[in-house]
């Protein structure tokens, strides 16, 4: 049996039945601070999203705000892109154009208007607990269709 988590690699011997330490560290699993300082820096900023715009839609109705913050993530970006040297060009024919403009205008328009919309209808505490139940409800979904 053979598990690979990144440079810690845990292997079973066939004939003994034991475990080895195969990897470069001994760390183990939770030996990674600075793996755990940036998720638990990730999972700050995602639930500071949902207080933010709870904030934010004092000041701005709920298409106001999804297309500011779609307007400034499509800047950054874009501005991000530009300064990348060496950056790979990108050689997309009119049809894959059409197709890549579809899929943002449905895909990060639509989702950016619901949830502000829902966000400014509802509490953060029932926002949070319904993106935190997203992954759930995703889950038991795989698990009854296989």
């Amino acid at each position: 049996m053979r598990m690979d988590f990144g440079s810690w690699r845990t292997r079973r011997t066939e004939s003994a039945g034991r475990e080895e330490n195969t990897g470069s560290s001994n760390r183990g699993i939770h030996g990674n601070g600075a793996a755990s300082a940036l998720m638990l820096i990730a999972t700050f900023c995602w639930a500071s999203n949902i207080v933010a715009g709870k904030v934010a839609l004092t000041g701005f109705n709920a298409l106001a705000l999804a297309q500011l913050r779609m307007g400034g993530a499509a800047l950054l970006y874009w501005i991000i892109y530009i300064a990348w040297h060496g950056r790979p060009s990108l050689h997309l024919n009119k049809k894959q154009w059409l197709t890549v403009t579809l899929m943002a205008l449905t895909g990060v328009t639509l989702n950016q208007i619901f949830y502000i919309g829902g966000l400014s209808k509802t509490s953060v505490t029932h926002t949070g607990l319904i993106q935190a139940t997203v992954c759930l409800s995703c889950l038991g979904e795989a698990y009854k269709n296989n």
